[in-house]
Order: C-alpha cells, then structure tokens, then sequence
C-alpha cells in the first residue's frame, strides 16, 4: 500500500514492522534514503535499513508514532517523538523528510531516529 499524506507513512511503517513485514515496512521509504545512525554515521540505500529493521521486524516490534509537526508540500521535514513498546521500550524524537515523487505516494527520503528537541522521550 502507497502512502497518500504524510501522515499516513507513518501508520504503514508500524503496521508492517508489527506484522513482521520487512519488505512492506521497507517500502515505506525512497530506494535512495539516507539514515542517520547513533555511531555518527549516515547509511544510505534500502540494503542498509534492511539490516538495521530486520531484527527488529522478525521480533514484530510495535511502534508508535507521536507526530509533534509536519511542515511542507511536496517534500515534508517531520519531527516526530517515536516509542518502540515491543520487544524493548524505548523512546526517541525523530527527524524525518518525506518525499512525493512522480507516482504521488509518499516516502520516507531521509530521518535521524535519534534527533534531539526539546522536551523529553520519557
């Protein structure tokens, strides 16, 4: 399923990461995304994330989104305070840019899950 706002993106993402789906989860972002890891190092490409959200898919983390602002049209920066309630909790803000290429469904184009605002993820 395509995302037709940017809000709806983040609803597919935790309903395929939840289910298990990696590749539905996965397609939730753009071929080219780049991600910001806690190492102080940007990954680029699907393969990368594919690593990175397959553990966590094969253990059906749920996820839940808290979005705090969506500001934009066409490419959409959205700040975001995520919590993983399964199987860890944990709770971060994050950073992400959204995109609406030719197709007109929405993806996920770049994000730091580890952003720091204001405020805490407690």
């Amino acid at each position: 399923m395509r995302a037709s706002t940017p809000e709806e993106i983040e609803r597919l993402f935790p309903e395929s990461m939840r289910r298990g789906e990696l590749d539905a989860a996965l397609a939730c972002y753009a071929p080219a995304l780049a991600f910001w890891k806690r190492e102080n190092k940007v990954n680029v490409g699907i393969e990368s994330l594919r690593e990175e959200l397959a553990p966590l898919a094969s253990e059906k983390a749920e996820f839940r989104f808290i979005n705090r602002r969506v500001v934009g049209f066409g490419l959409t920066l959205i700040y975001d305070e995520w919590r993983a309630v399964r199987p860890r909790e944990k709770a971060e803000y994050v950073i992400e840019i959204v995109w609406r290429p030719l197709d007109k469904s929405w993806t996920f184009a770049a994000g730091d899950p580890f952003a720091v605002m204001s405020g805490s993820a407690s």
